[in-house]
């Protein structure tokens, strides 16, 4: 059966397609990418820096009308052996982004919880500057798990990342 998966795990702002999550990749099987475009003249319904979705929803309501346009992209899959869940989620982004004749980006969504961490520590907000999806593709070895070897070439955890992470933002805020 069919099944609906938003691959970015969050709302953007309309401006740039953000790193997708493979876990709708991993399995190998075709895929019908579907690019939605809600960009809208006055008011951004996708809550990107909103104070709050009541707020957010009482804007939306006070709009004339609200605009989504779907747009069906051809079916895609695994095209050889050597195509990976990263490959393939690379090429269905890029298509995506085609179609909303947007550019891709490198952030992902730890980079929403990274922000909001550099909120919460009243941090200045250019203290960071990062992208986790290049981070995250780097051959970066995380102080918490420097005991464990990692094979050349693996994928650094995200979450492991962005804790320590937040455990520098809090040193440098005076917290830990």
């Amino acid at each position: 059966p069919p099944l609906l998966i938003f691959p970015e795990a969050t709302c953007t702002n309309t401006k740039s397609v953000i790193q997708f999550k493979l876990g709708a990749f991993a399995p190998r099987v075709p895929v019908q990418p579907i690019a939605l475009d809600f960009r809208q003249r006055y008011l951004d319904a996708s809550w990107v820096g909103a104070p709050s979705v009541a707020l957010t929803a009482l804007r939306l309501m006070c709009q004339v009308y609200n605009r989504l346009t779907v747009t069906y992209l051809p079916i895609d899959e695994i095209r050889s052996d050597t195509d990976t869940p990263y490959d393939f989620a690379q090429r269905v982004r890029g298509s995506i982004a085609e179609a909303l004749d947007v550019p891709t980006s490198e952030h992902n969504f730890l980079d929403v919880l990274l922000e909001r961490e550099v909120e919460a520590l009243k941090l200045p907000i250019d203290t960071v500057n990062v992208e986790m999806g290049a981070v995250s593709d780097a051959v970066v070895v995380v102080a918490s798990s420097a005991a464990a070897p990692r094979q050349p070439g693996a994928r650094i955890d995200e979450r492991e990342t962005l804790e320590a992470t937040r455990r520098n933002l809090r040193a440098v805020a005076g917290t830990v």
